[in-house]
């Protein structure tokens, strides 16, 4: 009898672990297979404050664009810059801007990142200093 037992080992292994591992498998495909539901119960003032935030956002960020600078300087070198320009491209939009110490030109206005540089190259044909600045 210990002689059919000791031939029986290596078999009674393979047959216990596969059936330790198809126990698991449906196991596990039972717990997996379950559906969890989430309830949540949120106040309405909640509701109402990301609203507002929303609402407060968009006052915020309206003004969001890009813009060129093509100078800094006096007050009387970027009239003499703005009138320049005014001359060389009159469609385009100039505005002046005092930043301490200095006042700076900026010119064109978009939201669109590729529009101003488009606008950008051709403004630096003839002011070669002029860079992008992302206003917000």
């Amino acid at each position: 009898m210990v002689f059919l037992v000791d031939r029986m080992k290596p078999f009674l292994t393979v047959y216990i672990g596969l059936f330790v591992f198809l126990w698991l498998v449906l196991l596990s495909h039972k717990t997996s297979a379950q559906e969890v539901q989430w309830t949540i119960k949120m106040d309405p003032l909640v509701e109402e404050l990301i609203e507002f935030k929303i609402a407060q956002d968009k006052v915020l960020f309206a003004d969001y664009h890009y813009t060129i600078q093509i100078g800094f300087g006096t007050l009387k070198d970027m009239n003499d810059l703005k009138e320049e320009f005014e001359t060389q491209f009159p469609q385009m939009d100039v505005r002046l801007k005092f930043e301490t110490p200095n006042y700076k030109l900026h010119v064109g206005k978009s939201r669109n990142p590729v529009l101003i540089h488009a606008l950008l190259n051709e403004v630096k044909v003839h002011y070669p200093n002029a860079f992008v600045l992302q206003n917000t």
